[in-house]
Order: C-alpha cells, then structure tokens, then sequence
C-alpha cells in the first residue's frame, strides 16, 4: 500500500480555509466565500473555489467521500497524477459550468471529487463501488448529525459566553472599573461577530444548490484524461470489472444445494 501523498495534501489544502479563516466557528463569513467564489467575472478564483466550502454540511460532506476515493485512487496513480486529476477535473467541470451559466457562481470540491470518484471506478471498480454505496451512509448516518450536535453546542457556548460577558460589563461598570468594562465589551463584541457568522453561514448553506451537470463535468473529464494517458491502468480495470461482473453473475446463477 502507497503511502497517501496525496489524500494528506488535499485534506490540509481543504481543512486549511476553515482553520484559519473561520474565526473559531464552523462556517466561514460571507465575504470569504465572496472573495473565493468561481465564476467568469471572478476568474481569478478557479483554482481557490475547490478549497472553501458554503458552511460545515458541505465541507465534511464532500470532505470524507474525496479522502475515501483519493486513498483508493492513489493506489492505482501516483500522487502527482492523483492530485492533478483532482484540479483538472475541478477546473474544466467549473469552466464549462460558467460558461453555460455565467451569472453562477461555483464553490466547493465537488466537480473534482467527481473526477477522483469516476477515475476510482474505471481504474478499481471491485474497492470503489463499495465505497460508492457506504460513503453516502456514512455522511447522512453519522456525519451530518455530528455537524448538527456540534452547531448546537456551539450556539449553546456562544449564548453562555454572551450572558457571561453581559454579566461582567454590568458588574465592572457598577463597580467603576472602567478598563475592565471595555475589555469584557470588546470580547462581547467579538462573540457577537461569531454569532453573526455563523447564523449567516447557515443561511447562506440552506440557500445554495447544487447541480449534477458540473459533476457530470468532472466525471467526463476524469474519463477522457485516463483514456488519454491512463490506458493500461484503465484496460486493467476493464478486466477487473469483467472478473467482477462474472463472480456477481455466478452467485446469483448458482443452483439450489438440496440436502
């Protein structure tokens, strides 16, 4: 098994946006997402759009599929081939998208990870079609009630720490202490802004769709770069699905056993 250059890269590159620029919440604020955007009057956002993502639903959803299929991937491709397949499938499904829709704006992983997730099924379809079935079970079981836990808790801790601070600006100022007053009301102004942020980022994540064609996009993209360069890899995975294909057949046809 290869070491995952490329599943470590790409999840830093991912999770590196939210760290740093998220204000200790799970959502970004709107002008990031601004900012980081795709479309063709923003241009210079086609590569950065691949790495932000519309709140904390979109993250972790795309976030554990790609890990999945970028691992499996990466044993079949180097880590170079794996990453660029991952950009390019992201930066041609993006473009045609804006293209047919240039008033659209596109952010998130999506049309890349079609790409690595397409190229895992025609390179190693008897790994991928099991991940295909129990990354979506996997996200919508366990994912996606962890990142609603954790939003309720955050907004639980943002309105103790806001009662809190509340509590001491009344206190200091009853008490003259006029430094210490201002100091709790600038953190109170602090924790408001994050409150801000993330009711915003939750809006802004129920409001935004997504669309199949810009993952088709990617899919095709990934399929004709690894006809193109790929293509012993892929005549291997042909096999592999023809060996599958039959093993499937033959369980279903095997006779009845009468004892």
């Amino acid at each position: 098994m290869r070491f995952p250059i490329a599943t470590l890269v790409l999840a830093a590159a991912i999770l590196a946006p939210y760290f740093f620029q998220s204000q200790g919440t799970l959502y970004l604020p709107n002008e990031v997402i601004s900012e980081n955007a795709f479309s063709f009057n923003q241009a210079g956002a086609l590569f950065s759009h691949m790495f932000y993502h519309v709140g904390a639903y979109h993250l972790l959803g795309n976030l554990l599929p790609l890990l999945l299929f970028i691992f499996l991937l990466e044993q079949s491709l180097s880590w170079l081939d794996t990453i660029s397949l991952f950009l390019f499938s992201g930066f041609f499904a993006s473009a045609m998208f804006s293209l047919i829709n240039p008033s659209s704006f596109l952010i998130g992983a999506s049309a890349g990870l079609s790409g690595v997730m397409a190229a895992a099924m025609m390179l190693n379809p008897s790994r991928a079609i099991p991940l295909l079935i129990a990354a979506p079970l996997i996200t919508y079981a366990a994912i996606f009630p962890l990142v609603t836990a954790m939003n309720q808790q955050q907004a639980e801790s943002f309105a103790s720490e806001t009662s809190a601070l509340k509590e001491q600006i009344t206190a200091f100022e009853n008490a003259g202490l006029t430094e210490e007053a201002e100091a709790a009301r600038q953190g109170l102004e602090k924790t408001e802004e994050k409150v801000r942020v993330v009711a915003e980022g939750q809006e802004r994540e129920h409001a935004t769709h997504t669309d199949l064609f810009v993952h088709a996009y990617g899919a095709l993209f990934a399929a004709a770069y690894l006809l193109a360069f790929k293509k012993d890899a892929v005549y291997r995975g042909l096999l592999e699905f023809n060996s599958l294909r039959v093993r499937v057949r033959n369980f279903f046809n095997k006779p009845d056993q009468n004892v």
